[in-house]
């Protein structure tokens, strides 16, 4: 009985070591799938970072000779977004510019500084669905084996910054040198802004009127409507005062825009309320002070009391506005 007791215990102890030692090969068989799966992804997960494809680029255009610019809706309505914008056009102008599109651009200094832009531009991401911002300029750009390079920029603001577009990516550039790329309608992109320059500097002048119930006095219209934004701690506002008080195609000094003194908050409509003036902080007067010479060719920009901007070009035209 002794020997048979002793004999089953070491056979159960045997077992007991058989079942250990298979315990522990099955952990480590299932130890190492478990690194083999994490090792190999399964498909459809994405790759890591050293087998992700390389981030889309912007359009190379080191080895253009020749651009097609147009624009979208036209040339026209490309900088005269609202109607009014195109009474600064005279009909000899609008028909030109309908007319001039494409704009072909050669020169190979100029096309070397928009390849530059263009390649600083940042990837975004891919395009998705439509936008829904109307107003584009469309390159097409011609290599010398004949290829051809498509793509567009978003938005109405050339030299602020923009988002480019070309094959189905969407990248963020920070500002094309636009008056050296299409010369031709810079003139009166630079008029339309300028026009827009003096409808802030309305909207800071009628805040004020809101407020205080009377237009500042003309000796210190500019610094009293910057003022009222300083002490609400409208730092936007002032930041934008302070763009808007220089005309965008003068060539010196900062302060280009005078008030009109006589322009008051029961003023007809028509009444001249600002214009361009030689260069001086709260200039205030009334055609003597009013300056042909910052832009080409001659005019300039005056804003009436309704909110109507007309370019001026002839002193006749001046001395027909309502100044009282």
């Amino acid at each position: 009985m002794r020997r048979a007791s002793a004999y089953n215990c070491m056979k159960v102890l045997s077992i007991s070591r058989f079942g250990a030692r298979t315990v522990v090969g099955v952990c480590i068989l299932l130890l190492a799938c478990q690194l083999s799966c994490r090792e190999a992804p399964s498909v459809g997960e994405p790759a890591t970072q050293s087998e992700a494809s390389p981030e889309p680029r912007p359009p190379d255009l080191s080895r253009c000779e020749r651009i097609e610019i147009s624009f979208a809706p036209s040339t026209v309505d490309f900088f005269c977004i609202g109607p009014r914008d195109r009474l600064l056009l005279n009909q000899e102008e609008i028909r030109y510019l309908e007319s001039a599109a494409p704009f072909i651009v050669d020169s190979p200094e100029v096309i070397q500084t928009f390849a530059k832009d263009t390649s600083s531009s940042t990837y975004i991401g891919p395009i998705w669905g439509i936008s829904g911002l109307q107003y584009e300029i469309l390159f097409t750009c011609y290599e010398k084996g004949g290829r051809e390079i498509f793509f567009e920029t978003r938005g109405n603001a050339p030299e602020v910054g923009n988002i480019v577009e070309a094959d189905g990516h969407r990248f963020k550039n920070n500002g094309i040198h636009f008056r050296t790329l299409v010369p031709q309608i810079v003139p009166f992109m630079l008029r339309v802004a300028c026009s827009y320059h003096l409808h802030e500097l309305r909207s800071g002048l009628r805040a004020y009127l809101d407020e205080k119930k009377s237009y500042p006095a003309a000796i210190e219209w500019y610094d009293a409507t910057v003022r009222r934004y300083q002490v609400k701690g409208y730092t936007t506002n002032v930041a934008r005062l302070d763009r808007a008080i220089s005309c965008p195609g003068a060539s010196h000094g900062q302060y280009h825009y005078a008030m009109n003194p006589d322009c008051e908050p029961n003023s007809p409509p028509d009444t001249v309320m600002l214009f361009e003036a030689r260069p001086g902080r709260n200039q205030h007067g009334g055609p003597e002070l009013f300056t042909f010479d910052n832009h080409d060719p001659k005019g300039g920009c005056v804003l009436l009391k309704d909110g109507t901007a007309k370019f001026i070009r002839t002193e006749e035209e001046l001395q027909q506005l309502r100044w009282k």
